[in-house]
């Protein structure tokens, strides 16, 4: 058998790791041990340490998934567009939805990337913000990239901002209204440690509604959900939003293939 070389043992681990992410099952006992030795050949220092973050992300260890990431940016610093799209993915596989946000419009600040861009504008589509999507719709457009917007996903994301967008005008609520439900979302979310992955927005013509529903992949039970739900609905009268015509649930779905953006891909894309 011939030796491998290092490029395609390290293609070999993320591969490996994807595996865990796409299926969301947790890695433990002897599969994680193995794993953890086989990161430890990987001879690039930093695909080393993204390798080990992800292990650390895909064992549910998120104390240990904080240390390394507070570790890889003290001594390596985030610097290429992928770095940022990769923790923050596993900040949002740990359902900590306002870190990985963050982390994204930190990354548009650092560095000029299509994808961050195009993570941005999903996101302020999920965090309702339509001033946020209109600002990375308009970077993206004096890019020359709004090519992207015809793939499904984006094309979902550009509808959904027209819904929103005609719900303002018809002053069925305000920007700032949206924001903030959007903001009580990702609260919920993150205490929760619920992964915001995918939203989907829909307007009742017929009865003059808007229906905003998120999904997600993880196992949570019939009783969180409704739990969840019932805490939207406390959030949105203690905070004089409940009159809107708003519909907001958190559902739980088995396949999120036909939800999300395609964040598997950087498990393994860290060149």
């Amino acid at each position: 058998m011939s030796k491998l070389e290092p490029a395609e043992i390290t293609e070999s681990i993320f591969e490996d790791i994807r595996v865990f992410f796409d299926s969301r099952t947790k890695i433990e006992g002897f599969a994680a041990a193995l794993l953890s030795k086989k990161i430890e050949t990987i001879p690039d220092e930093r695909h080393k340490e993204i390798a080990r973050a992800w292990l650390l992300t895909i064992k549910n260890d998120e104390k240990g998934f904080i240390e390394a990431y507070e570790s890889f940016c003290r001594r390596l610093q985030l610097v290429d567009f992928n770095e940022f799209h990769i923790f923050s993915t596993m900040f949002r596989y740990l359902g900590r939805n306002t870190d990985s946000h963050s982390l994204i419009n930190e990354g548009i600040e650092k560095v000029v990337s299509v994808k961050l861009l195009e993570a941005a504008a999903a996101n302020s589509i999920i965090n309702l913000s339509i001033d946020d999507f209109q600002t990375h719709f308009q970077s993206l457009k004096k890019m020359n990239k709004l090519d992207i917007f015809e793939q499904h996903q984006q094309k979902i994301a550009a509808k959904e901002y027209d819904i929103l967008k005609g719900f303002v005008a018809n002053n069925y609520a305000t920007e700032e209204q949206l924001r903030f439900i959007g903001n009580i979302v990702f609260k919920l979310a993150d205490e929760y440690t619920f992964s915001l992955r995918a939203n989907r927005i829909n307007f009742n013509y017929e009865q003059d509604w808007l229906s905003i529903t998120y999904f997600t992949q993880q196992d949570f039970s019939s009783e969180t959900i409704y739990e969840m739900n019932e805490k939207i609905i406390d959030e949105l009268i203690l905070n004089d939003l409940d009159l809107l015509p708003i519909v907001i649930q958190f559902r739980r779905i088995n396949n999120m293939d036909n939800f999300t953006s395609k964040e598997e891909q950087q498990v393994k894309n860290v060149d």
